[in-house]
């Protein structure tokens, strides 16, 4: 059986259950991935959270037709009480979060509080950029569409905060310069990766948008007014100078080029 349809059939026993007032997704639910081509995250949003027990009989008639299903897969502060179920060959997040729990991450990111990068990947900012875009499928008291209008203008606070701790990280140059120094390619993009990710991030929030991950981040660039001279050029060739020993000293000068300029606009604009 199809994705669609199953997907649509919980929506349906979802909508009913009267503690559960926001469905959304991540994505166009209009265009599920197929197998392979990524998976499917609903968000849930709820005033409080049905047990194993409880969300096990929503999913009824449906749950025999998957081909794995998973409750309680995971139990996280970031990604709530989360079940997995393989509908037609695609995995299907079923994420259930209280909506007064999601409202005060929220507050404390908009305050420019807990703004560091999780050691898993996690961008704080990430999270604001999906309650922001994601595709509710109900939302019965209009929470969302309301969080959703506050979100639309970034928090200035948040602006402050991620701006003062990038600029700082981007000053920690020490393994950044000693690998210019030795010549060394591996340890010279360790500390590119470092510098790059707060570059973007620092951009990003200069921009007043939410920096989610790097997928289409040079797409989503092309739209911002507040840019280096030639910005995507110049980064992008920094990376075949940074291959060879020979050239990491002009990568590196390369680079201390384009953060200047950053910084100088950071410090016009910011």
């Amino acid at each position: 059986m199809e994705t669609r349809p199953m997907l649509e059939e919980i929506i349906k026993r979802l909508i009913d259950r009267d503690s559960i007032r926001t469905a959304a997704i991540t994505g166009d639910p209009d265009h599920l991935p197929l197998p392979g081509e990524g998976d499917v995250d609903l968000f849930l949003f709820c005033r409080k959270v049905p047990d194993a027990a409880t969300r096990k009989s929503l999913y009824g008639s449906v749950l025999p037709l998957c081909d794995e299903g998973t409750i309680d897969f995971f139990e996280s502060v970031l990604w709530g009480t989360g079940d997995r179920l393989v509908m037609g060959g695609v995995e299907v997040f079923l994420m259930y979060f209280r909506w007064d729990t999601t409202l005060a991450y929220v507050n404390t990111l908009s305050e420019g509080r807990d703004i560091k990068r999780l050691s898993d990947g996690f961008y704080p900012t990430g999270r604001l950029y999906s309650l922001l875009t994601m595709r509710p499928y109900f939302d019965k008291d209009r929470e969302l569409a309301a969080l959703q209008q506050r979100l639309s203008r970034y928090p200035e606070m948040l602006r402050t905060a991620l701006l003062a701790y990038h600029q700082n990280e981007l000053d920690n140059t020490e393994n950044f310069d000693r690998a210019v120094l030795r010549k060394e390619v591996l340890l010279f993009h360790m500390a590119f990766e470092m510098q790059l990710d707060s570059f973007l991030q620092a951009l990003f929030a200069l921009n007043r948008r939410y920096f989610s991950s790097r997928k289409r981040t040079l797409q989503l660039m092309k739209d911002f007014s507040l840019l280096p001279p030639s910005c995507e050029e110049r980064l992008l060739a920094i990376f075949p100078l940074a291959a060879d020993p020979e050239t990491i000293g002009q990568a590196a000068d390369a680079w201390h080029a384009l953060v200047e300029d950053l910084r100088i606009l950071i410090s016009a604009k910011g």
